[in-house]
């Protein structure tokens, strides 16, 4: 029966080896979810627990009885921390069941109730435990060293059920919020120990405590982590549906932002007597500025894709400034007074505070910086006598040394009331000679190289126009 018992404790203590291997390894670790990283603790403490009552046990198989005098002195101090841990197991495995009944707020009801249940229940069994090395309460080692129960040992049991019974008690009385599995694994928890111990009264010699508590660990770290596992699939299911709906909502606030620029600067534009074309033809060569240059790997850390998203949404608010600006001098059709143009002149500036007036709090830092720059900037010469800030060469942002040039070569060849259109070969030669003092060079020189792709550019929107512009003619069949 000693070999059985020893073969026993070997087994429980490989058990609880993978149960705190599962513990440390499981994702949940890393996932913290609800309360379950107190409950994983709580595992810990009573896998440790365990494993030093089956070390203790196997001890107490082998220096039972007289062959040797140390066995005396062995005997008494294993039995003793053995009974001692057994409670403490016990005590251990009820507060790791209630962080696991833990999870919503409302299953606290009677926690402090609880838990002085438990210290009253461990003080009184380690009163009688401190009483048995006196006189034989829960067990005794007669005169060859052999070790029996004692003739109190019921008060042990009696101690016991008031833990199993203080445990019903909390589960009783928030029923309510307390997931059925949870009540099976506390189940469990109580009914395997007491078969182990039932076992253990009818087969004399027998050591099948520890076994039965090594069992029901299993099954609790089993059904626990299945729970856990469940409720983190439900959380993110939750979280992805939240995730959604938010992207949705953010998506839906930045068209309806997007329309609201638009609307503006195409209010800017009609003030000024354009159809708001100007807005999309402008995009299309900012468009085929960008694609030119980062064909030839111009610009590679500032031009990612991001970057060019955001600059083709920001396009239509570079002159969103001119807002502030009379209609007496947007619509003018003589040349302006130096007061006049100086008023003029302010849409660069007042376009950037505009901007982060509309959007600070509501887009990202990214978009607003690029918005901002090509309001403010766009006016900007390489050479350094552009306004309002005179930047010169690289320090003028790459979006607004883009958008001026798409700006100037739509201002040449685009038809505007008071203004016939500048044919396109002489329009390139201007660009080309201000390359270097009004235009980065290398962006012009990009831009010349696709001359015809911005011609077909201008030409669809100048056949748009003339459609959209025709009359309505009524046809019947006569």
């Amino acid at each position: 029966m000693k070999s059985i018992n020893i073969t026993l404790d070997i087994y429980n203590i490989a058990i609880n080896f993978i149960i705190l291997l599962a513990i440390y390894t499981s994702k949940f670790n890393k996932e913290g979810i609800e309360n379950f990283n107190k409950t994983r603790r709580w595992y810990r403490v009573i896998s440790i627990i365990n494993l030093v009552m089956s070390g203790i046990d196997i001890f107490i198989r082998a220096y039972e009885g007289t062959a040797r005098p140390v066995n005396f002195t062995i005997l008494p101090i294993a039995l003793f921390l053995y009974y001692l841990a057994v409670f403490l197991l016990l005590c251990s495995s009820a507060k790791c069941i209630m962080s696991l009944l833990d999870h919503v707020r409302a299953q606290k009801k009677g926690r402090k109730i609880f838990s002085g249940l438990l210290i009253f229940s461990l003080a009184a069994y380690c009163g009688l435990l401190l009483a048995t090395q006196f006189t034989p309460l829960l067990y005794e080692i007669d005169q060859n060293n052999i070790y029996s129960r004692g003739n109190f040992f019921f008060l042990a049991v009696a101690v016991q059920a008031v833990i199993y019974a203080d445990l019903v008690w909390y589960m009783h009385i928030n029923r309510k919020t307390i997931h059925p599995l949870k009540i099976i694994i506390v189940a469990f928890f109580i009914f395997f120990p007491q078969l182990a111990e039932i076992l253990q009264l009818a087969i004399p010699g027998l050591s099948l405590i520890n076994t039965g508590f090594s069992l029901v660990f299993v099954i609790m770290f089993i059904f626990s982590n299945s729970f856990a596992e469940s409720r983190l699939k439900n959380a993110e299911s939750e979280i992805q549906d939240k995730s959604t709906q938010i992207e949705k909502n953010r998506l839906a606030l930045i068209d309806m932002q997007n329309h609201t620029i638009e609307s503006l600067s195409n209010l800017v534009q009609k003030r000024e007597g354009d159809s708001g074309e100007r807005i999309a033809r402008t995009k299309e060569y900012v468009d085929l500025i960008t694609d030119q240059l980062r064909k030839s790997g111009h610009f590679q850390n500032i031009l990612t894709q991001d970057y060019v998203k955001l600059l083709e949404r920001a396009v239509p608010v570079y002159d969103i400034g001119k807002i502030v600006v009379p209609d007496a001098i947007l619509k003018k059709e003589a040349p302006l007074s130096p007061d006049e143009f100086e008023q003029l002149r302010r849409h660069a500036s007042e376009g950037g505070r505009i901007i982060h007036e509309i959007l600070d709090g509501y887009e990202s830092p990214e978009y607003i910086r690029i918005a901002s720059d090509i309001a403010a900037h766009h006016h900007e010469k390489w050479d350094g006598t552009g306004y309002p800030a005179r930047f010169s060469g690289e320090a003028i942002p790459l979006c607004a040394r883009i958008m001026a040039l798409a700006d100037s070569f739509d201002s040449m060849v685009a038809q505007k009331n008071h203004k016939a259109a500048m044919d396109y070969e002489e329009a390139f030669r201007v660009i080309e000679d201000k390359a270097g003092s009004d235009f980065d060079p290398t962006i012009t020189r990009e831009f010349l190289k696709a001359k015809r792709k911005a011609i077909d550019i201008n030409e669809r929107h100048k056949k748009r126009a003339k459609t959209q512009n025709a009359p309505f003619i009524f046809q019947t069949n006569m």
